[in-house]
């Protein structure tokens, strides 16, 4: 698989789809019972566009749209506008929170190696007002957008040997302000190994081992948000396909190999990705 080089001129469009459903409640490692039978499904839906100014400098932008669906079955008396109990469903959907970065690439050491990095914002376009049947808002964690506008540094290093493409990716989201709410969210820091493999000029497998970790949320003053915040390794294998050299598409699953929470949090056991890209 060639490197992701920078062409003068060059337009890339890309469709995007991501599905991951939770449903396991965990402690720290540990699994733990899920009395209220709770789950949560995200599905996004993105557009990414990256443009190259120069050979070396582009300008990208990742537009998502979600869509959040939470349930779980409740005791009599348990939340006090439903206070019958029963099964309770909350869902919300619409344009999530838009990232542009501008990325700067080179090649230091006689175009055997690339370099990237870029910098940019996370805007604050997602609807954080969604509320329930029962008129009452959802928590931070399942309002389709954050209510804030958030640094992103990014790093990107691939080296190419035949066949083979070994890469390193590094993103840091930094989180430097409460929403209207008074809710802040944690720093975010993934770093990524890869390696893809060309089988042919059409078809070509990969693998990569992503690790993420996630500082606490707060409230506002500082106050710490309970069951907020941990790490995940994943390994994340897939297949691509070169429709033609202008159209890729390629499909991995992400399988968690480690997870640590802070306090009870309900995770999945991965998730799955498609992306279709399309350049001239």
């Amino acid at each position: 698989m060639e490197r992701n080089s920078t062409e003068s001129g060059k337009l890339v469009i890309g469709l995007g789809y991501n599905y991951e459903y939770l449903s396991k409640a965990m402690v720290g490692t540990e699994e733990w019972i899920n009395i209220n039978n709770e789950r949560t499904n995200n599905t996004t839906y993105s557009i990414f566009l990256n443009y190259s100014v120069t050979d070396n400098f582009s300008l990208e932008a990742v537009i998502p749209f979600r869509l959040v669906t939470n349930e779980k079955i409740l005791f009599r008396g348990q939340y006090d506008k439903q206070p019958e109990g029963g099964k309770y469903i909350r869902d919300t959907d619409g344009l999530a929170d838009i990232v542009v970065m501008g990325r700067y690439g080179f090649y230091p050491f006689d175009n055997n190696l690339q370099m990237a990095f870029g910098l940019g914002v996370k805007l604050a376009t997602g609807d954080t007002e969604a509320q329930d049947i029962y008129g009452k808002r959802f928590s931070d964690n399942l309002q389709i957008g954050s209510g804030t506008i958030d640094p992103i540094i990014s790093f990107f290093m691939a080296y190419p040997n035949g066949n083979w493409l070994s890469s390193l990716s590094a993103l840091t989201r930094l989180s430097l302000h409460e929403n209207i709410y008074g809710y802040k969210y944690g720093n975010e820091y993934h770093l990524s190994l890869g390696m893809n493999y060309s089988l042919s000029e059409i078809y070509f497998i990969k693998n990569r081992i992503n690790y993420i970790f996630t500082q606490r949320d707060t409230y506002q003053f500082g106050y710490i948000a309970q069951s907020r915040g941990g790490e995940t390794v994943y390994m994340s294998p897939g297949i691509g396909i070169r429709i033609n050299p202008e159209i890729k598409f390629n499909v991995d699953y992400s399988i968690a190999l480690y997870q640590r929470v802070n306090e009870a949090q309900l995770m999945s056991d991965g998730f799955i990705t498609f992306n279709l890209n399309y350049s001239f």
